[in-house]
C-alpha cells in the first residue's frame, strides 16, 4: 500500500557532512539509507497523490523558506535520530491535514534498532552545515521505497 508524507530533503553537503560525523553502526542497528534521510513535516496515510499536492502547495507556498541545520542527537523507541535546529512548526502545522496527539519534534532518522536504547552515539555536539530548504516534497513511501511525487516552492525570503 502506497502511503504520503511532506518533507524537507537533505541537501547533498548536508547528507556528505553528516554521513562524515556518523559513527560505526552496531551490528544490531539498522542503518536508515542515506537517500532516506528528510524531515518530514506531515504524514498523511494512503491519499490521492495530485489531490494531495495540490492542497499541500495552496497551504504552504506562502511559507518562507527556513534557514534549518542538523544540531545534536535524540531518539524515539527503536529509532535514533540528527536533532533540527530550525523551527518549523508552522509550516509542519501548515502541511498536516489531521492533528497529531504527540508533539512535532523536527528530526532525521539515521538508525532503526529493536531496543530503545540499542544506541546511543556520541553525536550531542554534532552541527552539520546550515542551508535554506527551498520546497516541500511530497513523497510516496512503498515496500520501504520513498519517491518524489512533486515539490512546493517555498517563498525566498528565509526566515532567521
Amino acid at each position: 500500500m502506497t502511503r504520503y508524507f511532506a518533507a524537507f530533503p537533505l541537501p547533498d553537503p548536508v547528507a556528505d557532512h553528516l554521513a562524515a560525523a556518523l559513527p560505526p553502526f552496531p551490528a544490531a542497528v539498522r542503518p536508515e539509507p542515506r537517500h532516506h534521510w528528510h524531515i518530514t513535516l506531515a504524514y498523511y496515510g494512503p491519499d490521492d497523490p495530485d489531490a494531495r499536492l495540490t492542497w499541500l502547495t495552496e497551504r504552504v507556498h506562502d511559507h518562507p523558506a527556513p534557514r534549518v541545520r542538523l544540531s545534536g542527537v535524540g531518539g524515539f523507541p527503536g529509532v535514533t535520530w540528527m536533532g533540527v535546529d530550525a523551527d518549523l512548526d508552522a509550516i509542519a502545522e501548515a502541511a498536516t491535514a489531521k492533528k497529531e496527539s504527540r508533539p512535532y519534534v523536527p528530526h532525521v532518522t539515521i538508525g532503526r534498532q529493536p531496543r530503545p536504547e540499542e544506541w546511543a552515539p556520541d553525536l550531542a555536539d554534532y552541527r552539520g552545515p546550515e542551508w535554506i530548504a527551498p520546497e516541500v516534497v511530497l513523497y510516496s513511501s512503498e515496500q520501504g521505497r520513498y519517491t518524489r511525487v512533486g515539490g512546493v516552492r517555498l517563498r525566498s525570503a528565509p526566515t532567521c
